[in-house]
């Protein structure tokens, strides 16, 4: 076992933290989600706000491993090429990676789910991750963003369709926790930037 150093997130905000060192905490703990699903394929699953700390310097300590998710390397493939996607959702070659998703499950995407997926990339991930690599110099400011009120519309949406599937589940509950958080911060964070960079990682690797 090790002692951490650090603060949760509230005794952190109590120390008015400059938007410096929230942008920071921001923008790693953006990359430390992307690290685990785009590399490791397995992230911690417990979003708990108890199971972070955060130090002055902005680095980040995680605690409680008890409950992580893996990933399937070809389902993570999948996610990766629907990640910061420039075409039109409508089209066939974006729905047609839609369809491959479903069929690693055995099972055939519903319309009512279909039309819940392309909504959820249009209205929050293209709003949230601007797939115009122009745009990767311009933060999210997620303190002036509903942020966790749009995903929660969306994936409501999708749950109603009758379409999810198990890992959106898990990764639902800690994208939610991970937004909430950066809303706390009201963090500036280089979305589409840190995306990419993974994305790119992962091409040349």
């Amino acid at each position: 076992m090790s002692l951490l150093p650090g603060y949760h997130l509230e005794d952190l905000l109590a120390r008015r933290p400059s938007q410096k060192t929230r942008d920071l905490i921001g923008e790693r703990l953006l990359e430390l989600f992307y690290f685990q699903v785009l590399r490791l394929h397995a992230f911690h699953a417990d979003p708990h706000l108890g199971n972070y700390l955060f130090a002055d310097d902005g680095s980040i300590g995680v605690v409680d491993f008890g409950c992580v998710k893996r990933l399937t390397p070809v389902f993570v493939d999948n996610m990766r090429r629907l990640y910061l996607y420039r075409g039109s959702k409508a089209s066939p070659h974006f729905q047609r990676l839609l369809d491959q998703r479903y069929a690693m499950y055995r099972t055939r995407l519903r319309p009512a789910a279909r039309l819940a997926l392309t909504q959820f990339s249009d209205r929050f991930y293209q709003k949230v991750y601007p797939p115009e690599i122009e745009k990767d110099g311009t933060p999210f400011d997620f303190g002036a963003s509903p942020v966790v009120k749009d995903y929660l519309r969306e994936s409501t949406n999708l749950m109603h369709s009758k379409g999810a599937l198990p890992e959106y589940l898990m990764l639902a509950r800690v994208e939610v926790g991970l937004y909430h958080t950066l809303h706390r911060l009201r963090a500036r964070v280089h979305t589409s930037r840190i995306v990419r960079s993974f994305l790119d990682e992962t091409e040349s690797g």
